[in-house]
């Protein structure tokens, strides 16, 4: 890894990230799965918006160089609150000068638009676990609802 920093609170912060993240998309998957009637139908919502999740993570295209009118589905996006945490609890309060003259930490704040605070890492957890229990009440739920078998 480049500049990581090896203590324990950014090992556990880069682990639970990591580990509601993948658990997020996993329960999307779930619910998916649980709302539609059949498994291509499935395969063409998650194909759907796994590839515009990505595309609004904010890695390939920083949130704040989104355009104001697609910029709420970088906000709705797991996958962009688990790099937000991962970029800034891993990154954000790093002081090492880069070649252009700022450091890591001033990098994060102006490319990304991710600010190393406490309480926006609390933020990005409740947002991590929220999307989790999200899902999954969504995938009980159309368990326990929804019915396709034909009669």
């Amino acid at each position: 890894m480049i500049g990581y920093e090896w203590t324990s609170t950014k090992f556990f912060h880069c682990l639970f990230y990591q580990f509601f993240t993948v658990l997020s998309l996993i329960y999307y998957g779930m619910m998916v799965i649980g709302i539609s009637p059949n498994l291509q139908v499935s395969f063409v919502i998650s194909g759907a918006l796994y590839t515009t999740w990505n595309r609004f993570t904010g890695f390939v295209i920083p949130q704040k160089r989104i355009a104001i009118w697609w910029r709420w589905f970088a906000w709705i996006s797991p996958i962009s609150w688990g790099f937000n945490g991962l970029a800034t609890s891993l990154y954000g309060d790093v002081k090492n000068k880069l070649d252009s003259g700022e450091t890591v930490a001033e990098f994060i704040k102006d490319y990304f638009g991710f600010r190393h605070d406490l309480f926006l890492l609390w933020v990005v957890c409740l947002a991590l676990i929220g999307s989790c229990v999200f899902f999954v009440s969504l995938f009980v739920a159309s368990l326990k609802i929804l019915n396709f078998q034909k009669r």
